[in-house]
């Protein structure tokens, strides 16, 4: 198997970047449609949460490798954010017209 060189680097870059932004907006549009017509927690959300975690994490953890500490930082101040999220999100559901 050859190297790519920098010009099927760069487009495979692209297109990865293009499939990860269709696959988020599907998900999206999934998990709306299917909460606001069931008022329950699709699949699509789970999905769509963890992908942009994974996502999240491990750009922080290279970050980090590479010798920037700001992605020590914010991967330290990551779980917070999470926590501050799941509580923000639990109070919209619970007060939300079933």
């Amino acid at each position: 198997m050859r190297k790519m060189d920098e010009m099927e680097i760069s487009n495979n870059t692209k297109a990865i970047k293009w499939g990860w932004w269709f696959s988020n907006l599907a998900l999206l549009v999934w998990g709306l449609f299917d909460f606001f017509k069931t008022r329950a927690i699709s699949p699509a959300w789970y999905i769509l949460i963890f992908q942009n975690a994974v996502w999240y994490i491990t750009s922080l953890i290279f970050k980090w490798k590479s010798g920037d500490n700001d992605g020590r930082k914010e991967l330290i101040l990551f779980p917070v954010g999470v926590i501050f999220f799941l509580i923000l999100f639990s109070i919209l559901i619970h007060y939300l017209p079933k």
